[in-house]
Formats: C-alpha cells, sequence, structure tokens
C-alpha cells in the first residue's frame, strides 16, 4: 500500500457511564476451593464458598449463612463439643484467626496484626487451638490457650508447616516445606518429630481418622494430577491412593466414620469409603448475595486539544549545589536554573531518563534508548557534546556519580521495568574501562546511594535473591568498595542507613512551565475496503467506503453510495478491523521509545497501563499524544505505592493526575489499590463496582489454592473453576481479563508453531535475550487447556471476558495476539474473540462511545489486514496498515528504527 499521510489527529472526548446498581442473587449449587468441617454429631456441615461461611445438612441441601459477606471467611473447623468453629479471616491481605459460636452467632478475634495466622485446628479437650503463624520469620506450628489467650511455639523445624490436624492423642500431622521438598510429619506431645513421608511436590492438608493410625492428604503429583492419598501408619508406613481423575482441593477430609469420609472436588462436597472406588455427592444450594455496579464514572479526556501544560516529570535530579535540576519531559532532557530558566538539552524521538550530575556541575550521566537498548551516555553541559558510556546486554538504567566524579553506580536488567530482578553495577569514567557487578539479584531496587567519601555503596530493595546471601524480603544493601563486604540491613531495623529521596519540584524552585500540543489532525479521505468487520456484526460487510474527517468516521456506506474526496486509498483487497485495544499490560521507560511503535505495528491503538508510575506513565502518555514518539492511545492507574505516598503527604493530587478506574474488569485491581483510592476519597470508588473482589475471588489467600494467579479468579490445584465464581461474574456483569497468553499459553504456542517464534516484527523489535525469555516459560498443556475451559464456560454462561496480554509476561504486541489465537482454541467464534479486543474492551471501559467498533462518529482506529481473521484467527498478524485517530500508518514504517 501506498499512501501516506504525513500529520497526525487525537480528538478531544468524555463520557459518563452510569450502571443502575441492584440487588442479586447469584445460585450457587458448586464451589471453588471449599474447605469443609464436619460437625462431631456427623448431622451438619460447614463448608467456606465465595469468602463466607455456610451451614447444611450432611445429607445436602439448602445452605445457611453464617458469617457476613464483608469477611473473608476460610477454613472452618468445629470444636470438640461442637459449639464453637474455628476459621481464618483475611483483612487487607492478612489472615487472623476468629472464634464463632453458633448459637449465639458471635465472632471473637483470637489473634491479630500484624503477623498471618492460619489453617487452626482445635485440642482434644477444646481448650486450645493449633495453628501455623509467621511469627517467628517463617511458619511454624504455635498453641493458643483459648481462656488465657497464651500462646507456645510448638514446632523450631526449619521450613514452612501448615495445616496441623491433631489426633485424639495429641499428635500433631502437618505439612512442612523445604524448597523443593514437601514432608508429610507428626509432631508427638513431648516434641519428637517424625517424618512419614518426603515428596519432590506439593502436599497439602492431613486429617486423623477416629482412632488414629491413618492420615488422609492430597498430594499434587503433576501439574495436572492432584489426589487425595492415605497413609497407613505401622512398622513400614503403607501409602495408597484413593481418587483417579479428579481435581480434589487442597484441605482436610472429614470422617463420618472409621471407614466413610467426606472430602471436596470437582467443585463439590463427596461421601467415599476406603474400601470403594465410588463417590456419592453431597449436594448444596445457595443463593449469594450480591449487587450490581452502581456507580456514575467520568472518563478524562485521552484525546485532548488545545495548548496542553506537561505534567508528566521523570526522575528529577538536583546537582550538588543546589542550582539546577534535571528532568525528563517528553521525552527529552530538560535543565532548570534555580532563577526557573530552562534549557532543553536533548530533542529527538528517543526516550532519556534518569539524569545524574557530577560534582562539578559540568556534565550529566543518563539511560537512554539513542543506541537501541537503554545504555549509560554522558553529556557535556557547555557543548552538549554526547558519548556513550555502556554497550552491556540488558538495560542500564538509575545510573549515580560518585563524590569524586570518577565512577557511576546504576542498575542493570534484563526485563522491561523496575520490577525486574536487575544487578547493581559500577563503571569508572575512563576510556576503556570495563563494568564491574557489585550484586546481583536485586527486585523494585531504587537508585544507587554513594557514602559521601565515596567507599561505599547502598541500594534499597524489596525482594533480593538468595545468592546474595540472606534471606529474600524488603531492606538495604551496603557495599564496601575497598574489599567488597556486604551489609544487609532489614526494612524493619530502624538503624539502617537512610537512602536519600530523588528530589521534586518545589521551594524555591517551582514546576517548569512545559507545553504542548496534541499532534495535528489528517484531513479528510476515504478508505475503500474489501471486507469490512465492524464489530458490531459477527460477518462482514462487503464493498464499502470509510470516509474519515479530522481523525473520526463521519460516513460509512456501500461503494459508490457518497461522493468521494480527492483522497482516496485502495484498500479494496484488504480486510478492515476496528484498532484493537489490550486492556491489561505493564510498562516503563526502560521499553524505550520502540514500545509505542510496536503497539501500533500489532494494530493495538488504545493500552490500559495498569500500576503506572506517577510521572512515568503520564510522560509517556503526553509523548504518545503530542507526536513526539509514535503510540497508542494511553489509559492510566496509578501505582498503590504513589497513593500511598499522596495519602502520607496530604495532597491526593498526583492520584486525580493519573488514578482512572474504568466500569468494568475490577478484579485485576489489586487491593492495596482500591483501599488507598476509598482513603482518598476518589469519586470513581465504590464498594459495589468490585463484587469479585468483595466476594473473595481476587487470588485472595485460600491455603491449598494457587494464590495472586494471573487472571485474578480463584482456581483449583488444577487451574480449574467452578459455578461459584462463574454465577457470581455473570450475575454482578464483572469483567474477567483471563491473560491465557501469560499464564503459558505464548511459550507454548511459540514452541509449536514458527508463525510465533519467527514473526517478522518480533524477530525485529526484540533482542534475542528477551525472546527467550518468553519462550522458556513453559506451563503445562493441561493447565492452559483448564483455563480455557473455564473461559468458554463464562462466555457460554453469558459472562464478559475481555483480551489482555499482561506484557511483559509476554512480548508487547504479539502478546494479545497470542491471547485471541488461545481464546479461538477455547472454542469461541472469531468475530467474538474479535470482539473481545474491541467492541467488549471498550464497553467494559465505559468507552464505547468513541472506541472498539467502526461506525459512524467514532474515532477512526482501525487496522487494515491482508488476511481474512473470521475465517482464521491468527490472520490477524498480517498488517499491512495502522489508523490511530485518523493517522494512516504503513507497517514498514513503525517497524523501521528511527
Amino acid at each position: 500500500m501506498s499512501i501516506r499521510l504525513a500529520v497526525s489527529l487525537i480528538v478531544s472526548w468524555s463520557l459518563v457511564s452510569l450502571c443502575a446498581g441492584e440487588d442479586l442473587i447469584a445460585d450457587v449449587q458448586q464451589g471453588t476451593n471449599m474447605a469443609l468441617a464436619l460437625a462431631p454429631n456427623g448431622e451438619t456441615i460447614i463448608v467456606d464458598l465465595v469468602g463466607q461461611l455456610w451451614e447444611l445438612p450432611v445429607t445436602g441441601g439448602a445452605a445457611a449463612t453464617l458469617t457476613p459477606s464483608d469477611e473473608r471467611a476460610r477454613n472452618p473447623r468445629y470444636s470438640p463439643n461442637g459449639e464453637f468453629v474455628v476459621y481464618q479471616r483475611l483483612t487487607e491481605g492478612r489472615s487472623d484467626l476468629w472464634q464463632l459460636e453458633l448459637a449465639s452467632g458471635v465472632r471473637r478475634r483470637l489473634t491479630g496484626p500484624p503477623y498471618n495466622e492460619r489453617e487452626a485446628d482445635f485440642s482434644p479437650d477444646g481448650r486450645s487451638i493449633i495453628f501455623a503463624s509467621d511469627r517467628a520469620g517463617s511458619y511454624d506450628l504455635w498453641e493458643l490457650e483459648l481462656a488465657s489467650g497464651e500462646t507456645t511455639r510448638r514446632s523450631h523445624a526449619a521450613g514452612q508447616a501448615s495445616f496441623p490436624a491433631v489426633s485424639e492423642d495429641r499428635d500433631i500431622a502437618f505439612v512442612n516445606q523445604r524448597g523443593t521438598d514437601w514432608t508429610l510429619e507428626v509432631l508427638r506431645p513431648d516434641g519428637t518429630n517424625i517424618v512419614l513421608l518426603k515428596v519432590p511436590y506439593p502436599l497439602h492438608a492431613p486429617s486423623w481418622r477416629p482412632g488414629g493410625g491413618v492420615i488422609l492428604f492430597t498430594a499434587q503429583r503433576s501439574p495436572t494430577v492432584s489426589d487425595l492419598q492415605m497413609i497407613l501408619l505401622s512398622q513400614e508406613p503403607v501409602i495408597k491412593t484413593l481418587t483417579r481423575s479428579e481435581d480434589v482441593f487442597g484441605f482436610r477430609a472429614a470422617w463420618l466414620s472409621a471407614d466413610r469420609y467426606l472430602y471436596t472436588a470437582d467443585g463439590r462436597i463427596w461421601e467415599r469409603t476406603l474400601a470403594n472406588a465410588t463417590r456419592s455427592p453431597i449436594l448444596l444450594f445457595a443463593g449469594v448475595d450480591v449487587k450490581s455496579a452502581s456507580h456514575k464514572l467520568r472518563m478524562s479526556g485521552h484525546a485532548p486539544v488545545g495548548t496542553q501544560r506537561v505534567q508528566g516529570f521523570r526522575a528529577v535530579r538536583a546537582s550538588s549545589s543546589g542550582r539546577y535540576r534535571a528532568f525528563t519531559a517528553l521525552g527529552d532532557l530538560w535543565l532548570q536554573d534555580n532563577d526557573g530558566s530552562l534549557r532543553q538539552l536533548t530533542n529527538d524521538v528517543y526516550l532519556d531518563i534518569d539524569p545524574d550530575f557530577d560534582p562539578e556541575e559540568n556534565f550529566l550521566v543518563f539511560a537512554s534508548d539513542r543506541a537501541g537498548d537503554m545504555d549509560l551516555w554522558q553529556l557535556s553541559l557547555d557543548t552538549n557534546e554526547l558519548s556513550r558510556l555502556t554497550n552491556e546486554r540488558g538495560k542500564s538504567y538509575r545510573p549515580t556519580i560518585s563524590p569524586d566524579g570518577t565512577q557511576v553506580a546504576f542498575l542493570r536488567t534484563l526485563g522491561f521495568g523496575i520490577w525486574s530482578e536487575s544487578s547493581l553495577e559500577l563503571l569508572r569514567l575512563e576510556p576503556g574501562q570495563r563494568v564491574r557487578t557489585l550484586a546481583e539479584g536485586l527486585t523494585d531496587a531504587s537508585a544507587p546511594v554513594w557514602d559521601h567519601d565515596g567507599t561505599a555503596i547502598s541500594v534499597a530493595t524489596t525482594q533480593r535473591s538468595a545468592n546474595l546471601g540472606h534471606p529474600a524480603g524488603p531492606g538495604t544493601l551496603r557495599i564496601d568498595l575497598a574489599d567488597g563486604s556486604t551489609r544487609w540491613t532489614s526494612k524493619n531495623n530502624s538503624a539502617g542507613p537512610e537512602l536519600a529521596p530523588v528530589p521534586a519540584f518545589g521551594t524555591p524552585m517551582a514546576e517548569p512551565q512545559i507545553e504542548w500540543t496534541p499532534a495535528e489532525s489528517a484531513h479528510h479521505y476515504v478508505v475503500q475496503v474489501g471486507r469490512l468487520f465492524d464489530g458490531v456484526r459477527n460477518r462482514y460487510r462487503r464493498h464499502m467506503d470509510i470516509h474519515v474527517t479530522n481523525g473520526r468516521i463521519t460516513n460509512l456506506v456501500t461503494r459508490g453510495l457518497a461522493p468521494l474526496p480527492e483522497k482516496v486509498i485502495d484498500a479494496r483487497d484488504y480486510t478492515i478491523i476496528p484498532g484493537l485495544i489490550d486492556i491489561h499490560v505493564h510498562q516503563s521507560a526502560l521499553g524505550g521509545e520502540r514500545i509505542g511503535r510496536i503497539w501500533l505495528a500489532y494494530g493495538i491503538t488504545t493500552v490500559r497501563e495498569v500500576n503506572s508510575a506517577h510521572g512515568d506513565g503520564i510522560e509517556r502518555r503526553e509523548a504518545w499524544a503530542s507526536g513526539k514518539r509514535l503510540g497508542p492511545r494511553l489509559l492510566l492507574t496509578s501505582a498503590p505505592a504513589e497513593l500511598a505516598t499522596a495519602r502520607r503527604s496530604g495532597s491526593a493530587r498526583p492520584a486525580y493526575d493519573v488514578l482512572e478506574l474504568y466500569a468494568g474488569e475490577p478484579e485485576r485491581f489489586s487491593g492495596p489499590l482500591l483501599r488507598e483510592a476509598k482513603i482518598l476519597g476518589l469519586p470513581v470508588f465504590s464498594d459495589s463496582l468490585f463484587p469479585a473482589v468483595r466476594f473473595g475471588i481476587n487470588g485472595l489467600e485460600h491455603i491449598g489454592s494457587r494464590t495472586e494467579q494471573a487472571d485474578g479468579l480463584e482456581r483449583s490445584l488444577l487451574d480449574k473453576t467452578y459455578q461459584d465464581v462463574l454465577s457470581i461474574l455473570t450475575q454482578t456483569r464483572t469483567a474477567v481479563t483471563p491473560t491465557l497468553a501469560a499464564f503459558g499459553g505464548f511459550s507454548r504456542l511459540a514452541a509449536e508453531q514458527r508463525l510465533w517464534s519467527d514473526e517478522s516484527a518480533y524477530t525485529e523489535f526484540f533482542q534475542a535475550y528477551e525472546r527467550s525469555g518468553w519462550q522458556a516459560a513453559r506451563v503445562a498443556r493441561e493447565r492452559v487447556l483448564n483455563l480455557q475451559q473455564t473461559v468458554a464456560a463464562l462466555v457460554r454462561a453469558g459472562g464478559r471476558v475481555t483480551a489482555g496480554s499482561d506484557a511483559p509476561a509476554v512480548p508487547y504486541g504479539l502478546g494479545l495476539h497470542a491471547e485471541l489465537a488461545l481464546l479461538s482454541e477455547a472454542g469461541l467464534p472469531n468475530d467474538q474473540v474479535l470482539r473481545l479486543a474491541t467492541a467488549d474492551a471498550a464497553l467494559v471501559l465505559g468507552l464505547e462511545r468513541d472506541l472498539g467498533t467502526l461506525e459512524v462518529g467514532k474515532l477512526a482506529d482501525f487496522v487494515v489486514l491482508s488476511g481474512d481473521p473470521l475465517r482464521r484467527i491468527t490472520d490477524s498478524l498480517r498488517i499491512e496498515a495502522v489508523v490511530k485517530g485518523g493517522v494512516w500508518l504503513e507497517r514498514q514504517q513503525l517497524t523501521a528504527k528511527p
């Protein structure tokens, strides 16, 4: 295709989305990861279901709630007299133990912050409980006397203990994890410890048979096998597998008699005998109170018009004298004098970040992608002369010059953000010097800080790898440069060094007044297309003319029914689809200038960035909107840390600038983000807007299940989700972004089809070390298939699903197309798959009046393809051109390096 348009357009818009609140009842008949407890009289069962405790007859039937919906109650256990239940309650990411008196309904807290206590079991006399707690640093077993509140540590072995089960003789069976080894152990009343079983795969939830001698437990022998097993205690313990091809949940079984027991699997409660291979279901019926969103959302303008003031100031750094501050705005370096005068130091399409001054204020060292990856560069403040300092594999960033100006310490990562593991590096500022690695395995590391005499360097990090010789956790690492010795100071140790904060604008130096204007609009033209998928119909419209004026679609007619302007683009042999929307991504400046081109090259014209750092995210949005760098329309959400900082400072302004909560997809918002938004009183926040969080299916801690999962859905050990989750999601109209590609789907596709590993833009945009990391992340095919089946079931039930890649867990751009292929593979029709990344995504975000479909009045965002994606979904990769806001961009233009 030959036509090229030289100018770009972004049009201003705003939207009010109204959602009518309504009290609803979700009919629940199955549970995902249910734990059960059997009353001592054998007549009643208590289960934890969608975050609440429910009671039902042992014969099955209607279940009644025992705890309120605003609690997250888990792992119930009856007291020996049947009068009380102990359970764990999740509050703000921490588990505490509570006691419920069944007759009165009175609940009493047994343990509290700052520790996690979980998986309690009563002693035989009911006077105490045994539980797992991290109060000693790792999970050990503790005993709490209920009358006095006195606690005693019961286990001292290395590892992470879980799920204590107390026998009639006070023997405590429990699971212990040491690295990759899992053991089933018994702690005797005299303190001796016996290891019954040691395996290289996870074990869960032992339970004693009445009279002792037999223990049931769950063994996850592979990512696709979760069995209930029995160990018979004798001179030589005998192990027997009781189930086959079942999704056994990782929770304690309950004994009806010496040979009959209850357990949970495949979304239900089952009864079984030791001698019989068949099982019988115990049916439950629960009506769960839910509330649909009752909320008014006002979308801020993502397509501004007129002169704008820069708000995205990134990595502000002051000189040693305090006379100057250097920073990044619109991708360039700027210098501000203390009299407020400004000087632009760089002016190009590259991204220049993290400047630092030498002590004499003669030059800056900064990170830039002007040679490809992020490297360190030196810039003379007198002559503006540039020289490259590093050429290492990976991305170098956050340089800090030594007090004598002869060395620079910096971080280097193979990832795409500060969340990636990095190393601390040192370079002497002399020609021909090699980079020296001081430490590895840092995560979320701060800029290095030099001691005043230049003899040591400190760096704060939220988590450290074991190769640094200390337990993982937040703290500060100090390295003595003379002998290489290190000192680790935990975050909880107040004696640790305080790292200097990065300066910001304030008295006496005011925030710079830098202005930008949106890229100019495109003029009137028509695209004549052979096949048009408008995102409304489930089939193509043939032989259509798309009239575009000033970035919007002004007419959409069958060919020849409307007069043609002077400029006509011939796409009669091509297919056009709406611009794709990636609803869940993570980005940072370390991706450089290329990230914006990557999105557009893959037909993605709108991106929702999750957990954006304030200045970093806004700089990116402003640079793309102004046309300084090519990039998609960008939606932002604040990182929880940004909101916490704003709250502590008493100013909500940074949060208001960047925080944008949307009408759908609530389960992907982190708990800290929601809490901070509520504390700040942001008008877009509503408890009822987040039913998935409210009902405990947002990766909440549920021991025995996978937590903090990529898709935000509660899943079993085998990554299956059952009717309870699907029913609530469907009733509340909560949108789900499954991120199948990030869950291992992309690496599987790349291993099976060269289309994915050899795709031309993928090999052009990304370096070999980046591609190898994505392609090596293997997950069992069956686990991906289980998640695909869950997504298909949700769609069939009328639930809402959107497409998001979770990049950079998968490649930027290509990862969304892999997501589409996996959704098609799950059995969804291709037209529906395309709508998940276009019309449905816009609807979920509350932006359906401007985006998502090709209709008159909407923004002209569309993709020109040489293939037929309704017949073969992978033809979505056969991209010839991309149009964003009416601006026509050939793919060759987007893949070419600047």
